[in-house]
């Protein structure tokens, strides 16, 4: 039986299936930079554009049945670590873990 992970990664998890990027076995993913960082936010070789960026949000959004972009200024919720926990304390315990058996 597959252990549930934490909603960070499927967040993670989530983008990349977004993005049609697989990520490699063991491949790390900083949680805590920012999709604004003067670099760009990668996952791996992938630079997330902007556009990508709001097609997650809206993603997340319906999973979630959340607003997300609406409600925030998004530079608040700017790294996987700040939108996991903004998805924790807006969305239902059940939407939660039904979301992380899914990316599990």
């Amino acid at each position: 039986m597959n252990e549930v992970m934490t909603l960070e990664d499927a967040v993670v998890l989530r983008i990349c299936a977004q993005l049609a990027y697989e990520p490699a076995p063991g491949e790390s993913i900083d949680h805590g930079a920012s999709f604004f960082s003067v670099d760009g936010f990668r996952i791996a070789e992938y630079e997330l554009s902007s556009m990508d960026l709001v097609e997650v949000m809206v993603t997340l959004e319906e999973e979630f049945e959340i607003s997300i972009l609406e409600s925030n200024d998004i530079r608040d919720i700017d790294t996987i670590q700040k939108l996991s926990r903004f998805i924790a304390s807006e969305a239902t315990d059940v939407r939660i873990e039904e979301f992380c058996k899914t990316w599990s």
